[in-house]
C-alpha cells in the first residue's frame, strides 16, 4: 500500500466543469521514488510499502464545477496538508467510505426471505440455481443484474457472474423482477419499489437499515495525516457524497400486526405465563422495526377483572397488558374495534373505553380512533420515526352501537362520506398518513365492495397505508406503485379462537417507508400457539396456506374502484 506525501498530485491546473485526474504510481519495496513530470509539475514523492511491486491508476472524473474548485484547492495546498492512503481493503484506524450499495431482491410472493451473504454470491456465480437450495419452494432461479453494474457488482462479492445471467438497463430490472416469480437481482437502494420484495442478507433489512451497511457494497478506506486533508481528498474522490447518500438512505422499519384481544381463554395463559408470555415467539422482531402498529380490539381494565375462560363476546384485557405490550416494542395502539367498549364486570361502556385510554396515556402510548367525544375519536394520532412522520387514523364500520358523538364517547364511526376529507387534512400534519379500520366480513379472505371503496376513497385522499382489520382471517392486500398500500386484514395476532385453523393464522407485514414513499413490504405467517402466543412460521412450509390465502384473494380482486 503506498503512502502519497504532502504533494500526492501534479500542481493545480486549470480545471473545467469536467476534470479528470490519473495517478499512475509504480511501488517499490521499501524504496522511495521521485518522479519528475515532463511538464515542470512538481515532483510526486512515493514511498514505497511491503507489498509485491504494483501498478495502480487512479482516476477521478468531476462534472460539477463546484467539487472541481474544491479538487483545485486540495492539490494546491496538499503540501502543506500531510500524507493520504487510499486502499480497497481496511486500513487501521482509518475511515470506510461506502461508494456503492446494492439490495439482493426477488418477485413480491417470494417465500425465502433471509439469505447469508455466501448463498447471495453462489446464486450470482451460479453454483446455486434454485430456490429451493436456499429454503424457498422449489423453482428455477432466474438472475438478473444490471448491465451496467454487473461487473462492479461481481467484484464486490468476488465472484463471477453466471453466464446465464440476465443484463438489463437498470431502470428495467425491477419491472422485470415483478413480472418474474424466480427471478432474483442485486438493485440500487433507490430502486427498491413494492411488487419486489427486498431480502434481508446476513441480518440487513433494505427496509429497516441505512443502505451504507448493505453487505452487498462497494467500500474504500481513506486514511490521512489531517482531518483537512482527508476531508478534501473524500471530496475530491467522490467518496464523502457518495457515503453520505447511502447512510441518509435510512428507511424506517414499519411493522403491523393483525388484531390483539388479550381476553377471554387468553386470560388463564396470562396468568399462567405472565403477560410478557404472548410476546415470547415475535418480541425479537417487533423491538426490531423502528415502528409498530397493534390493533387493541379489547378494552383494559385496571378497576374489573380480565374476561375469564368462557363463553361471551364482552371481552375486556386486564391493565397488566400494557407493560407487556410497551416492552415488545409497540409503539401505536389502533383502538377503534368493535370490542372497544366491552366490559364483561358490567361496569358502563362509556366508563371502560375512557379508562383503557387513561390507561395508554399514562403509559406514553400513542392510540387513535376513539375517544371522550366524536372530535377526539377522530383525531390523528401524529407520531415521528427516524425523521419520517407518521399520522394515524382509525375508525370502526362494525358496532354502530360504540359510535361517538358530539358528548358521548365512543369510536371513529366510519363515514365514507367525509373520510376523503379527514385523509386530506391528515395528509398536512405528517409525511406519512396510515389509516386502519374495522370492517368487512368474518371469517372470509375476500374484501366486500365497500371495503375496496374505502380503501380506494383513503387512498386517492392521500393515505400510504390502509390497515383493515375485524374479519379474523388474513384477506386479500395489494398497492397502488410506491404511493400505497391496502392490506384488507391481517387476521388474528393474540386470540384464542382455536376452534379453526384460518382463525389461529394470520400475519405481520413488514414496510420500508421514506419520507416520500414506500419502497417494498414483506408478509410474515404467524400461528397462535395455546390460545395466546404467536409464532412466525416457515413462508415456504406451514406458512404456505397463509401466504396463498391472501394472495389468490389478491388475484380474486376485480379492478380498483378508481380509474
Amino acid at each position: 500500500m503506498a503512502s502519497v506525501a504532502a504533494a500526492w498530485l501534479p500542481a493545480a491546473r486549470p480545471l473545467t466543469a469536467y476534470v479528470a485526474f490519473v495517478l499512475a504510481v509504480v511501488l517499490m519495496p521499501l524504496a522511495s521514488v521521485a518522479c519528475d513530470s515532463d511538464d515542470g509539475d512538481p515532483a510526486v514523492e512515493i514511498r514505497g510499502s511491503e507489498a509485491t511491486p504494483t501498478t495502480g491508476a487512479l482516476t477521478i472524473s468531476l462534472q460539477d464545477t463546484a467539487e472541481a474548485a474544491d479538487v483545485e484547492r486540495l492539490v494546491a495546498s496538499a503540501s502543506a496538508a500531510g500524507e493520504l492512503e487510499v486502499s480497497d481493503r481496511p486500513i487501521p484506524g482509518a475511515r470506510a467510505y461506502t461508494i456503492e450499495a446494492w439490495a439482493a431482491v426477488a418477485h413480491q410472493r417470494a417465500d425465502a426471505l433471509e439469505l447469508t451473504l455466501d448463498e447471495v454470491r453462489a446464486v450470482v456465480a451460479g453454483d446455486v440455481t434454485d430456490w429451493s437450495e436456499l429454503g424457498g419452494t422449489p423453482r428455477p432461479i432466474e438472475l438478473m443484474l444490471p448491465s451496467a453494474e454487473a461487473e462492479r457488482i461481481a467484484q464486490a462479492l468476488g465472484v463471477a457472474p453466471a453466464s446465464g445471467a440476465t443484463l438489463l438497463p437498470a431502470a428495467e430490472v425491477a419491472a422485470a423482477v415483478e413480472e418474474t416469480p424466480g427471478a432474483f437481482a442485486l438493485l440500487a437502494p433507490d430502486a427498491l419499489r413494492p411488487g419486489v420484495l427486498a431480502l434481508i442478507v446476513d441480518g440487513h433489512d433494505p427496509y429497516r437499515d441505512p443502505a451504507a451497511e448493505a453487505p452487498v457494497s462497494v467500500r474504500r478506506w481513506l486514511d490521512a495525516s489531517s482531518e483537512a486533508l482527508a476531508s478534501e481528498a473524500a471530496r475530491a474522490l467522490g467518496w464523502g457524497a457518495a457515503d453520505a447518500r447511502l447512510r441518509d438512505f435510512d428507511p424506517v422499519g414499519f411493522l403491523a400486526t393483525g388484531e390483539m384481544i388479550a381476553a377471554r381463554c387468553v386470560t388463564p395463559k396470562i396468568e399462567q405465563y405472565g403477560p410478557a408470555g404472548m410476546f415470547d415467539g415475535t418480541r425479537e422482531r417487533l423491538q426490531a422495526a423502528d415502528l409498530v402498529v397493534t390493533p387493541l380490539e379489547t378494552s383494559i381494565s385496571r378497576t374489573y377483572d380480565a374476561t375469564p375462560c368462557q363463553p361471551t363476546f364482552q371481552l375486556q384485557a386486564g391493565a397488566e397488558v400494557v407493560p407487556a405490550i410497551i416492552d415488545a416494542g409497540v409503539d401505536v395502539m389502533i383502538t377503534a374495534g368493535n370490542h372497544a367498549m366491552d366490559c364483561f364486570a358490567g361496569c358502563g361502556p362509556g366508563g371502560a373505553l375512557l379508562e383503557t385510554l387513561d390507561l395508554l396515556d399514562e403509559a406514553g402510548l400513542p392510540h387513535a380512533g376513539a375517544g371522550p367525544d366524536l372530535a377526539s375519536a377522530s383525531t390523528p394520532a401524529v407520531v415521528e420515526s427516524g425523521g419520517t412522520s407518521f399520522a394515524f387514523l382509525a375508525y370502526d364500520d362494525i358496532a354502530w352501537f360504540y359510535a361517538a358523538s358530539d358528548g358521548t364517547p365512543g369510536t371513529a364511526p366510519l363515514d365514507l362520506e367525509t373520510l376523503g376529507d379527514d385523509v386530506r387534512a391528515a395528509v398536512q400534519l405528517a409525511d406519512h398518513v396510515v389509516v386502519a379500520i374495522g370492517w368487512g366480513v368474518e371469517y372470509t379472505s375476500d374484501p366486500t365492495e365497500r371495503q375496496r371503496s374505502g380503501a380506494a376513497i383513503a387512498v386517492e385522499a392521500g393515505a400510504s397505508m390502509v390497515l383493515g382489520m375485524h374479519p379474523h382471517w388474513n384477506q386479500a392486500m395489494e398497492f397502488r406503485g410506491d404511493q400505497a398500500l391496502v392490506t384488507y386484514a391481517l387476521g388474528n395476532f393474540i386470540f384464542d379462537q382455536d376452534w379453526s385453523i384460518p382463525t389461529q393464522q394470520g400475519l405481520v407485514m413488514e414496510v420500508g417507508v421514506m419520507p416520500d414513499r414506500l419502497l417494498g413490504f414483506r408478509l410474515l405467517p404467524v400461528f397462535i400457539e395455546d390460545e395466546h402466543r404467536p409464532e412466525f412460521l416457515d413462508p415456504a412450509g406451514a406458512g404456505a396456506e397463509v401466504l396463498d390465502r391472501t394472495w389468490d384473494a389478491a388475484d380474486r380482486l376485480p379492478p380498483w374502484p378508481v380509474e
